[in-house]
């Protein structure tokens, strides 16, 4: 989780965007018992007060990503 959120953090940085603007959050895992481990990361990760709405499922037959995450960020 830490890695991918990295990942993201260089993405938002390349494209001149902010976590401030994001709007919306899906995530999808193999194994929905993992949630509980990526929330704690995912929620230190985000600006204070600043959580977009999100969905969080369950998708085992994604293969071989045990995380897949999309967002939808409004730009200024």
């Amino acid at each position: 989780t830490k890695a991918l959120l990295a990942r993201y953090d260089e993405l938002f940085q390349t494209f001149g965007l902010k976590k401030e603007n994001l709007v919306a959050m899906f995530s999808y895992f193999n194994d929905i018992g993992q949630y509980e481990q990526f929330a704690k990361h995912y929620q230190a990760w985000l600006p204070a007060g600043k959580a977009p709405s999100d969905i969080s499922v369950q998708a085992p037959s994604m293969g071989v990503n045990e995380l897949e995450l999309q967002f939808i960020v409004a730009q200024d």
